[in-house]
């Protein structure tokens, strides 16, 4: 099973490490293989953090590590979490997506049959920008007429990577325009990446499941 996990050093400075973040990240692979020996561990950073990580000897901790292609068109002090999709775009199997402070204490391989699955089901209303934001209404309509609902992504299960990279594109191109439009936060970046996905696994019928409920 192809596991990712990203990191890409948005500031382009060494104090973007903090040792509690590494650490995270450390511990989250380390379960991930100790739970899922079969799994195929992947790390996309950028070549500072590879230079990072191997000056603290982890580069072993995963099987893998491929650099992050640098997107030009995306503001990443908003849109920090592009690299995911980058990465996503790429796959051609299917694939395994979580945050580096995401911890799996037991195996979950078992579960993962032909169905999507994500952290858990969220209402972003009054929080997630709506279809009458200035913003929102100013993009090439990728999303027609957005609902207030959306999906954690810390951990995602794509069983089909044509779907899991059509996803991938549509949610980096509406990081672009947004950062065209300036749009001014992040809550863009959850409207871009979580509310996109809830809307495609809706409009598409495809079923899914959650890691916990809410």
């Amino acid at each position: 099973m192809l596991t990712i996990w990203t990191l890409d050093n948005v500031r382009k400075h060494r104090s973007f490490y903090t040792e509690f973040d590494l650490l995270m990240l450390f511990a989250s692979v380390t379960l991930w293989k100790r739970n899922q020996p079969e799994a195929h561990c992947v790390l996309y950073c950028d070549p500072m953090t590879r230079r990072a990580i191997s000056f603290v000897k982890a580069t072993h901790l995963w099987d893998e590590i491929r650099e992050l292609e640098d997107n030009k068109f995306v503001n990443k002090e908003i849109f920090w979490a592009v690299s995911k999709l980058q990465a996503l775009r790429e796959v051609q199997e299917p694939v395994v997506l979580m945050d580096g402070d995401f911890l799996a204490y037991r195996n979950l391989i078992h579960l993962f049959e032909d169905k999507v699955i994500v952290a858990h089901d969220e209402n972003g209303r009054g929080y997630y920008p709506s279809a009458m934001d200035p913003y929102v209404r100013k993009t090439k309509h990728i999303i027609p007429r957005p609902t207030h609902k959306a999906v954690n992504c810390a951990f995602q299960y794509f069983p089909d990577p044509t779907f899991a990279r059509s996803y991938a594109s549509m949610s980096i191109q509406l990081m672009e325009e947004f950062t065209t439009l300036k749009a001014p936060d992040s809550n863009y970046l959850l409207y871009a990446e979580q509310l996109l996905l809830k809307h495609l696994l809706d409009i598409k019928s495809i079923e899914y499941e959650t890691i916990k409920d809410e």
